[in-house]
């Protein structure tokens, strides 16, 4: 019988049986993948968030002295705002331990690279220039002072805005550390090398690219259930 039947398909008609059973064998693995995608694919990568906030709670707690718990709560806003954003928390953890252990105050430090992100995001960049800028600005932090070198990579990374070079200059001048007019948006760069943006400054600075984040933050804690996006609106006015 499935002799007779083979006799009575045309050459073209088994092309077409092929080709179907082609599409169907493709529809099958993009469905494959798609489950792994929606399932097995995101409890690895929230699996290696976890492991990657693990490995950095020994260094932050070495380097700062507060328990675990304390540390947690910190990892904790951070893990919050990448999930939020497309920023890399590797990055994030990977920089807190580094500052940390160069004597950077925590409670200083997660702002400071809130306000990282965010001042790359004002700037209409992704998660590679973020890692670059983050990486730079590491740097600069372990070293004392904002150095030229690592300030040349932000412009490199497009992320060095004439609004963030304002609000550098304004925290400097709010400080003490430069007089106001002695810096200006197009003298920026070059007076670097006095070290007038220092480490109080960066802190300061970039913390105030957080205080909306931090605003979000906190609304989100006390409203459970409510929606980033909902606390985002609420705020837009204020």
């Amino acid at each position: 019988a499935l002799e007779s039947l083979n006799s009575k398909f045309s050459a073209v008609e088994v092309m077409g049986v092929t080709a179907l059973m082609r599409i169907t064998n493709q529809a099958m693995d993009t469905g494959e993948k798609l489950v792994k995608s929606l399932s097995i694919d995101q409890v690895t990568s929230g699996w290696n968030k976890y492991a990657q906030k693990t490995a950095s709670v020994q260094t932050i707690m070495n380097a700062t002295g507060k328990s675990i718990t304390k540390v947690n709560s910190y990892l904790e806003k951070l893990m919050w705002f990448s999930d939020e954003t497309s920023y890399g928390f590797t990055d994030m953890t990977s920089a807190l331990s580094t500052l940390t252990a160069a004597g950077g105050g925590i409670e200083k430090m997660i702002p400071m690279i809130m306000g990282m992100a965010n001042a790359t995001a004002y700037a209409g960049k992704g998660a590679s220039e973020f890692s670059r800028v983050i990486y730079n600005l590491n740097q600069s932090y372990s070293q004392g002072y904002l150095s030229l070198m690592d300030w040349k990579s932000v412009e490199l990374a497009g992320v060095a805005t004439a609004e963030l070079k304002k609000q550098i200059i304004d925290t400097g001048v709010a400080l003490g550390k430069i007089k106001k007019g002695d810096v200006t948006v197009g003298t920026f760069s070059s007076t670097l090398s006095t070290k007038w943006a220092d480490k109080e400054v960066m802190e300061t600075a970039f913390g105030k690219f957080a205080e909306f984040s931090e605003a979000v933050k906190k609304m989100v804690d006390a409203h459970p259930g409510m929606l980033a996006s909902q606390a985002i609106d609420a705020l837009a006015d204020k």
